[in-house]
């Protein structure tokens, strides 16, 4: 059985002492996101040098995600250039819910700009049915338009499906993170991704390492052994899969890793270019 053990950090609001060491991350939220949610992603996106405030790295869907999808992601796509334009090196990008959909098309578009994609509880293969928290979610959203663009069926999602399948570029590392189960769209999500010929994704979910409980999810799930599993103290949902140790531990670990960790020395670099 494929697993992907990490060591917990003991304080989530521990970002680390090695500022300036970890590649720059944005993230993007879901459904119903407001900017002023960004402290609630701040452990995710702190740690680096940034020449911007750690609430700048978070973009929220426009609209609150109420829009036509194709119009709220011409917006964030605006949104996106311009906070890179600020930090100038490749970026972990990642995004929670409908975010994780965004932030997978942003990595079709923009791989120049993009090291790490890392889609969180995202609907990134459509929503394939509609669950009872669902259904209240839409009654409290008032049914909002375009709905049916998100659904898996649908030729939106079908043509995004292939575009990855297709474009996907091999320089931009894919990360899929499903939550442990989910009342508002049905687990495993979004794991499903195929990228072209000899790529490869990173699949994992977050659950605890309770005695017959990944056994269980991997046969109830039917996970093929190419999807690994983070640790957590406890068993994350749709929600609160953005704040479980889990995924604080393994976004530190990829930022750590990527080419563009050293974001001091990278700027070093250019000061040191334009004295010269």
């Amino acid at each position: 059985m494929a697993t992907a053990e990490l060591h917990l950090p003991t304080d989530i609001t521990d970002i680390g002492t090695e500022i300036g060491k970890m590649s720059h991350a944005v993230g993007v939220g879901g459904l119903g996101s407001f900017k002023n949610q960004w402290p609630g992603y701040k452990h995710l996106m702190g740690g680096s040098e940034s020449p911007l405030h750690v609430s700048k790295h978070f973009l929220a869907i426009p609209d609150h995600g109420l829009s036509p999808v194709e119009e709220m992601y011409g917006e964030l796509e605006e949104n996106f250039l311009e906070v890179h334009d600020h930090l100038e090196s490749k970026v972990t990008l990642f995004g929670h819910s409908l975010g994780g959909f965004m932030v997978t098309r942003l990595g079709i578009d923009h791989p120049d700009k993009i090291s790490n994609v890392v889609a969180v509880a995202g609907v990134q293969e459509g929503v394939k049915s509609i669950t009872p928290s669902g259904q209240i979610l839409k009654f409290l959203l008032n049914n909002p338009p375009g709905e049916e663009h998100i659904m898996h069926e649908s030729d939106f999602i079908q043509s995004h499906l292939q575009r990855v399948k297709t474009e996907w570029d091999p320089d931009v590392n894919l990360h899929l993170i499903s939550p442990t189960y989910d009342t508002l769209i049905p687990a495993p999500q979004g794991l499903g991704l195929e990228v072209p010929d000899g790529q490869s994704i990173e699949k994992h979910m977050i659950a605890p390492n309770f005695p017959g409980l990944r056994r269980m999810l991997r046969h109830r799930y039917r996970l093929p052994e190419d999807v690994g599993f983070l640790d957590n103290p406890w068993a994350v949902g749709h929600v609160d899969i953005a704040f479980s140790l889990g995924l604080f531990n393994y976004m530190k670990q990829i930022r750590r890793d990527s080419p563009e960790s050293d974001v001091e020395a990278i700027a070093s670099s250019r000061l040191e270019a334009v004295a010269a």
